[in-house]
């Protein structure tokens, strides 16, 4: 089964854009600021922007029926800020569709979040917030999970945990896009898109795109032993 977005634009920030994702996509979704990774993100998950067809699994994404889209898009977003004092037991709950209790329980244990359970979810470091929402756009197992620079603010360990819970997801059939700026940790996913000024410059395995002399001209960096520096 795959998922196909057609001619998804945003006005004045993303071109024209075509995609299609096959079951456990597992792809990185990088360009420099201001490129249109996020739009490109809204626009997928239908909450900006138009599009010509927008289809998971052959059925049409729909505007509106929360519940639906729930089962189908998971969004997680860049912003970590939460105004409200919600215990984080109460926030892993909060769903247009009903959770499994189950399976809450299991990415409780698997993010080391048994000891923030019953603590205020605005009272959390960034860090400690990331797992909390990642748990949360997790738990209603969305066909397609559309991350938004999930690894931020995370240590190491964290940052590597995350990536290899999100490939398992991958491996279950569950199609991933991620945005990030980690290029060590961009490696790891097997397709990566690259954005440049609002429009998709490269598409292609990970490994092999980030060799491309575009790939760094785009970041305006040359390669360097096993890294980089400014070109």
């Amino acid at each position: 089964m795959t998922a196909t977005f057609t001619s998804l634009s945003l006005e004045m920030r993303l071109e024209p854009t075509d995609l299609k994702l096959a079951d456990g996509a597992f792809v990185a979704l990088v360009g420099p600021n201001g490129s249109g990774k996020t739009s490109l993100l809204h626009a997928m998950a239908g909450i900006a922007g138009d599009a010509t067809a927008r289809t998971i699994d052959g059925e049409p994404v729909p505007q509106g029926q929360p519940a639906r889209r729930a089962r189908l898009i998971g969004l997680m977003p860049a912003n970590r800020a939460l105004a409200w004092p919600i215990p984080v037991r109460d926030l892993l709950s909060l769903s247009p569709v009903p959770v499994d209790p189950e399976r809450v329980a299991s990415l409780v244990k698997r993010l080391e979040l048994t000891d923030l359970i019953d603590r205020p979810a605005n009272a959390l470091s960034t860090g400690e917030r990331a797992r909390v929402f990642l748990a949360r756009t997790l738990a209603s197992r969305p066909r397609l999970l559309l991350l938004d620079e999930p690894l931020a603010n995370l240590d190491p360990y964290w940052a590597l945990s995350i990536v290899d819970l999100l490939r398992e997801e991958a491996r279950g059939g569950t199609m991933i896009v991620t945005a990030m700026h980690d290029f060590a940790l961009a490696r790891r996913f097997d397709r990566m898109l690259l954005m440049h000024e609002g429009r998709l410059a490269l598409d292609g395995p990970s490994s092999e795109t980030m060799r491309k002399e575009r790939f760094a001209n785009i970041f305006r960096l040359a390669p360097e032993g096993e890294g980089w520096r400014p070109a």
